[in-house]
């Protein structure tokens, strides 16, 4: 009998088989899972990775053809096998939540810790009240006790057991040993100062290094801010400066790894005090025969307080100048900038300038070289950078305040700003408030000089003012493309200036002319350019100058305009208000060629400007003929005093004048058919006429009141006959003939079409 045929079970080609089990073997590893045998490995401590490692080589299927058999069948090449990485986050701050992970696995190990801390002391303090336990016992069972729990912590964080008790017991541990050390040193004298301060010091930055490598804030916080504290438990003279700035560079070592803002905080308010009553103490101990190394150690203390600072404050920001600064970093630098400039120049309250200088220059330039590598880091400008460039200026205009003084410090801070303006003109946008903040803060400081100059001679204060005015003015057309806003205030401060120095130093006859000259070239200066600051201040300006004119030595032009003119007094009465009169005429060719110039059609915002440039021109027109007419009734009167000998013959003229002001008025207002110039020569006509009425018939004699009338009326019969030759048609006159003239092109039209 034959046997049947069994058929056989489907089989995987090899090639596949080994595929498959190598992506298994990829994922068994990238997962954790130990291999086939071997023993597992006790989990590594969980250390936050920094960079991820480069994926290696993509496995890719055997060539064709490499485990084929003779006659099997090629298969296709298998596609690449890439496993992607998970992405690495930055560490950001600790955030809490109140939950059982936190109750059960932070606050029961951290108050597991502080109990055994607690009966440490307790056992310390039970011996010592007993007297079973000595100096020496007492230290050495809380130094054994205390290394033990700090052993036994980072043995556990090795193994990755209870992560958060062992960060307990490490604390714990630490805290033990720096109570330890400083009883020891400070309170029992078993340790020389010289020995145990360093020891205390070595145990902060050894606290840091286990903060950095477990990533665990309280070793932080315990160890680096005990390190900060210990010069204050165990003061040693000669020691208490080094060891602070030691400890707090190892905060800024482990700060530039970990964006831990409360550690900061918490450090400046430990090393700050410290250092300052150090370094003052140093300065106070300076004499007249101090050696170098004496007089230099409160500088090298500035500044390597300010380096450790720096790194503590803003060594995340420098290490990652693209990352986004932390709200806290400027507030803490400017704090620690402060500090170091105050300390720089308290050089100079112990009559050493030259070492103030210095001390805060090698501050400034460490705050520049900041400011640089994170330039080159980030390759644009960042905040952080704005930031740290801003504090070296302020340091920087410190030391120069301390060198120099009197005219060359005025020149300095006039070069100063208008160095800012040309940085502001070609700097990238993100850094345009920084240096236009420069550029004022520099214009200031010369502002102030020149207030102080103004207390001393009328030349220095002139040299005062001129060297602000120019600062402002060059610095508006330097800073003119980049701000506008920039440039209007600069120039208004110029002109302000400008006002100060002719208010301060000259006389009121010669104020109201120099401003008549200053408000005519603004206004000049309008028209050229189209700028509506020197239009505003130009209309100011004049507004001043004609007050000035008018009121000057308690109104003696008005009163001599109605009176006699007191004697030598007629040129200092008359030359102001001709000067002003004459600058209002300027500002109205000025308003007129702005006027022309508009482009038209005009919108609606452009017609309302219009509108109002030609009030404020009949305002100056107005304003010129007044005052030109003062000052024509002024040598009027004056004249006919001194050829009739009487003040009688000073009213005629005067009466005579201004009813030929008001015929004239009256004839250009007909002529050009304005309205509001026919009304006001009619108005003056009427006023001369009541004038002559009331009040010449009782102060002037017979003679001249027949003059007079005589007089108005032959100017009142001229101004009748040009009214009645120019006299413009009333409105009713002019719709008729408006609608004569179309009443016959429509019939004209009707005519064409018939």
């Amino acid at each position: 009998m034959s046997r049947s045929a069994v058929p056989a079970s489907p089989t995987a080609p090899p090639d596949v088989l080994a595929d498959l089990e190598r992506r298994l073997t990829r994922v068994e590893s990238f997962v954790g899972v130990p291999a086939a045998g071997a023993q597992p490995r006790r989990p590594a401590p969980e250390v936050p990775p920094r960079r991820p490692d480069p994926e290696p080589a993509a496995q890719r299927a055997p060539a064709a053809g490499a485990d084929r058999g003779p006659g099997e069948r090629a298969e296709a090449p298998t596609a690449t096998v890439r496993v992607p990485s998970p992405p690495m986050a930055a560490p950001g701050p600790v955030r809490v939540r109140l939950d059982e992970a936190l109750v059960g696995g932070r606050l029961l190990a951290w108050a597991g810790g502080a109990a055994l801390l607690f009966a440490l002391g307790t056992l310390f303090w039970l011996g010592v009240r007993d007297g079973w336990l000595g100096e020496e016992l007492r230290c050495l069972i809380g130094a054994v006790a205390s290394a033990g729990l700090l052993a036994a912590g980072l043995r556990n964080a090795r193994s990755g057991v209870a992560r958060e008790a062992s960060w307990a017991m490490a604390g714990t541990g630490l805290a033990g040993l720096y109570a330890t050390g400083a009883v020891a040193t400070a309170t029992y004298d078993l340790l020389p100062g010289l020995l145990g301060l360093p020891a205390l010091a070595a145990l902060g930055v050894a606290s840091a290094l286990l903060a950095l490598r477990w990533d665990a804030p309280p070793l932080a916080g315990v160890g680096l801010l005990g390190a900060l504290a210990a010069p204050v438990i165990a003061p040693v003279d000669g020691l208490v400066l080094p060891v602070v700035v030691v400890a707090m560079a190892a905060t800024g070592l482990l700060l530039r790894h970990r964006p831990w803002t409360w550690l900061a905080a918490a450090a400046t308010v430990l090393a700050l005090p410290q250092v300052v009553w150090h370094v003052g103490s140093l300065l106070d101990d300076l004499g007249d025969a101090s050696p170098f190394w004496t007089v230099a150690a409160p500088g090298l203390a500035v500044v390597a307080t300010l380096a450790a600072g720096l790194a503590m404050v803003a060594g995340w920001e420098l290490r990652n100048p693209q990352d986004r600064e932390r709200w806290s970093m400027p507030l803490l630098l400017v704090v620690h900038a402060a500090v170091a400039a105050a300390l720089g120049g308290g050089y100079a309250l112990v009559d050493r300038p030259a070492a103030a200088v210095v001390t805060l220059a090698a501050s400034a330039a460490l705050l520049g070289g900041a400011a640089w590598r994170v330039r080159r880091r980030s390759g644009s400008a960042t905040p952080v950078e704005l930031v740290l460039l801003s504090v070296a200026v302020l340091v920087v205009d410190l030391g120069f305040a301390i060198a120099a003084s009197g005219l060359l410090q005025l020149v300095g801070w006039a070069l100063t700003a208008v160095a800012f303006a040309l940085l502001a003109r070609h700097a990238a946008r993100v850094r345009m408030p920084v240096l236009i903040g420069g550029l004022g803060l520099h214009a200031g400081l010369t502002l102030l000089e020149t207030v102080g100059a103004s207390g001393g001679s009328d030349g220095g204060f002139l040299v005062a003012c001129a060297v602000l005015a120019a600062v402002c003015g060059v610095s508006a057309r330097v800073i003119a493309p980049r701000s506008e806003e920039a440039r209007m205030l600069l120039d208004l401060a110029a002109l302000a200036v400008a006002f100060w120095w002719t208010v301060a130093t000259l006389p009121g006859d010669r104020i109201a002319l120099v401003l008549a000259t200053e408000a005519a070239a603004l206004l000049l200066i309008d028209r050229r350019v189209h700028d509506v600051v020197a239009r505003g201040a130009g209309l100011l300006v004049l507004a001043v100058a004609a007050g000035v004119a008018l009121l000057h030595a308690d109104g003696a032009a008005l009163l001599a305009s109605w009176g006699a003119v007191p004697d030598g007094e007629l040129g200092d009465l008359v030359l102001p208000l001709i000067g002003v009169a004459l600058a209002a005429g300027a500002g109205i060719s000025a308003l007129s060629g702005v006027i022309a110039a508009a482009v038209r059609p005009l919108t609606a915002e452009d017609a309302a400007t219009e509108a109002t440039l030609r009030s404020v021109r009949g305002v100056l027109a107005g304003t010129a003929g007044g005052l030109g007419l003062l000052a024509a009734s002024i040598l009027v009167g004056h004249l006919a005093t001194s050829l009739a000998g009487g003040t009688d013959a000073a009213a005629v003229a005067r009466d005579v004048l201004w009813a030929a002001t008001g015929l004239g008025l009256l004839a250009a207002g007909l002529a050009r058919v304005e309205a509001p110039l026919r009304m006001t020569g009619l108005t003056f006509l009427a006023g001369i006429g009541l004038k002559i009425a009331l009040i010449d018939l009782a102060d002037v004699g017979t003679g001249g009141r027949v003059v007079a009338w005589a007089a108005l009326g032959a100017l009142l019969l001229v101004g009748a006959g040009l009214y009645a030759r120019l006299r413009p048609e009333d409105d009713a006159r002019r719709a008729r003939s408006v609608a004569d003239e179309a009443d016959l092109r429509a019939s004209r039209s009707t005519v064409g079409r018939g």
